[in-house]
């Protein structure tokens, strides 16, 4: 509430799963394809390239504010 009192707005991108950029070291294919499978759409990791393309979104959008968007295919990890 600190920042909003400041007349700055507060928006939080959070990464899903992506592949080969976001990553320090990229999942090998047995532990990349369940997840893969469990994901709504698309089915297929993320691109840093539409992380990027959101980050953007947030910091010129005015009216964005006090969110948190996620960014992962609508992927919901199962209880184990």
């Amino acid at each position: 509430r600190k920042f909003f009192s400041e007349k700055n707005n507060v928006a939080l991108p959070v990464a899903g799963l992506y592949g080969e950029g976001l990553t320090p070291c990229p999942a090998p294919d047995e532990v990349r394809d369940p997840l893969i499978a469990i994901t709504q759409f698309p089915k297929r990791l993320g691109d840093p390239k539409e992380f990027a393309e959101q980050v953007a979104h947030i910091v010129t959008c005015s009216y964005l504010n006090g969110e948190t968007i996620r960014l992962d295919a609508g992927i919901r990890m199962p209880a184990i």
